[in-house]
């Protein structure tokens, strides 16, 4: 049984569960207490189309292989990155997914908004067409899509390997499409009836935090304490977080020469980064290959002076010590900090892009 599965224990064990820890439907709190499952224990699914046609199950690779009963699913562009990220809603517990689409192949895609002048404000309905010139490609507004579900009111193109498509709606009411004429691969754009060229919609991309690595040691919104770490040299120095003022963020950055992953992504800390964020890369090298380090922050060009956690003796902490268990945590991972030195989110993979002014 699921209950069982999720280690929720036996059945009615969990009459002392407060209702507001669970799920506020009755019948879903029935069914927790009974260890049943709305769908019969079916897992959640994720599948790759491959260029020969076949479907490849990928759900336990991509995370999201569940044994949450899934109730709704909305594919939108949630970071406005050009691609479709999935949101699930599961009814066990009222535990929500976000999937991120971000597997390091960025394509190339046209997002379309719709903006009617007949009687439907969101052209509800509209159809439509992408043309290249070896394929075509139509799709239909519609809000409402699959069981308990409102789609995002965004059609988006997958460009493949065309530099631009051709785009025509064809409105509600109308009995010909009109066309906007050729709108570059990437292009986000509103296309409004009555109109005949297309509008530039502003692209604002948000970095989605990624899920809570295991050895974090600290929450959302909690303080950071004084960190103790030190130069290359061996000088101990302290950053005290709770220095940020308002609108400036701290970008803690762990690293490591013998990691491939950030010594890869180590040429995006030499590239510029907008004033208040201050980006502090911290190396888990050991004090005998800190040179390692040291050489490729040369090499990649990054002009920020890199820190390195400090030996703590058994009188005193780091501070790292209550930030993060090193065994655990996995590398490259960034945590940023508001004002007050207050854990904002945790971004795994590359590192920010630093100001080298803001890091000294």
């Amino acid at each position: 049984m699921v209950a069982q599965e999720l280690g929720l224990g036996a059945p009615g064990e969990h009459e002392h569960i407060a209702v507001e820890e669970i799920a506020v439907n009755p019948w879903t709190r029935e069914m927790f207490r009974s260890g049943l499952s709305f769908n019969g224990n079916e897992r959640n699914k994720i599948f790759l189309g491959s260029p020969d046609g076949e479907l490849v199950d990928l759900s336990d690779v991509l995370g999201a292989d569940s044994p949450l009963d899934g109730r709704a699913l909305v594919a939108a562009d949630f970071d406005d990155d050009g691609d479709a990220d999935l949101f699930i809603h599961n009814i066990q517990r009222e535990r929500h997914v976000l999937l991120r689409n971000d597997l390091g192949r960025p394509g190339r895609s046209i997002s379309v908004r719709l903006r009617g002048r007949s009687g439907n404000d969101e052209a509800i309905g509209a159809q439509v067409l992408a043309r290249s010139a070896s394929s075509a490609n139509v799709q239909i507004l519609a809000r409402g899509a699959g069981f308990a579900t409102c789609d995002a009111p965004e059609l988006l193109f997958g460009a493949g390997t065309n530099t631009e498509l051709e785009l025509s709606v064809l409105w509600p009411g109308s009995t010909e499409f009109a066309s906007f004429g050729k709108v570059p691969a990437g292009a986000r754009v509103v296309l409004v009836q009555g109109e005949s060229e297309p509008r530039d919609r502003e692209v604002v991309e948000t970095q989605l935090s990624g899920p809570w690595p295991a050895g974090l040691k600290l929450g959302p919104g909690e303080v950071v304490p004084i960190l103790q770490l030190e130069s290359a040299a061996g000088v101990v120095e302290a950053i005290d977080p709770s220095e940020l003022g308002v609108g400036e963020e701290l970008h803690l950055h762990f690293w490591a020469s013998y990691c491939r992953p950030c010594v890869r992504h180590l040429p995006d800390m030499a590239k510029g980064k907008p004033a208040g964020i201050r980006v502090v890369p911290i190396s888990l090298d050991a004090p005998k290959d800190r040179y390692k380090a040291e050489d490729l922050l040369r090499r990649a060009g990054v002009t920020l002076a890199s820190r390195y956690v400090a030996l703590a003796d058994e009188h005193s902490l780091t501070g790292v010590d209550q930030l993060v268990d090193f065994l655990r945590l996995p590398i490259p991972t960034t945590i940023v900090l508001g004002p007050g030195g207050r854990v904002l989110r945790v971004q795994s993979g590359a590192p920010s892009q630093a100001n080298p002014e803001a890091g000294r």
